[in-house]
């Protein structure tokens, strides 16, 4: 039967309206409510977008986050900062750390756009927080972009990005 892509190497068997006429490689999207709709393809754009909460920051670079997978579904993953490469050097790295412990303490809600490398069952993140905010609407609308905010304060450097 038809099953749901759900992110993260993570398939159910397509739930109760699940529209008749869905077949495989339709993109869908299953709506907090729980019906079932075809995405617009505008709507793609935010296919790997999620809502999370961090676990722990795990050194300068990665971070540990429960992800929410809708439908009641969450999966735990280290997650890679996304086009950021630390220097080797220590004080920098430590300061990144501290930084990012800063803003981002256990159980902060923050707004994942997650990208698979080459790697088996590796992920890089955006990662969008905003203090004191739990709505990940808001945090999406209103939020700091972690990544960035690092190249901004000169505790990271950019790395290319390759899919």
């Amino acid at each position: 039967g038809l099953r749901l892509d759900c992110g993260f190497n993570i398939h159910v068997d397509a739930p109760a309206g699940t529209p008749e006429n869905a077949r495989a490689g339709d993109m869908l999207r299953v709506e907090q409510a729980g019906a079932i709709r075809r995405m617009e393809a505008a709507a793609q754009d935010n296919m790997y977008l999620y809502k999370a909460r961090v676990e722990a920051v795990l050194d300068d670079e990665t971070l540990l986050a429960e992800i929410n997978l809708g439908q009641g579904m969450t999966v735990r993953r280290h997650l890679s900062l996304r086009g950021l490469r630390t220097p080797r050097n220590e004080t920098t790295g430590s300061r990144a750390v501290k930084h990012m412990r800063e803003v981002l303490a256990e159980g902060t809600p923050v707004v994942l756009r997650t990208h698979k490398t080459r790697e088996r069952d590796h992920y890089q993140a955006d990662v969008l927080y905003l203090e004191n905010a739990r709505d990940p609407e808001k945090i999406l609308r209103e939020g700091t972009h972690l990544n960035q905010e690092l190249l901004d304060r000169g505790l990271a450097l950019y790395r290319a990005v390759t899919e």
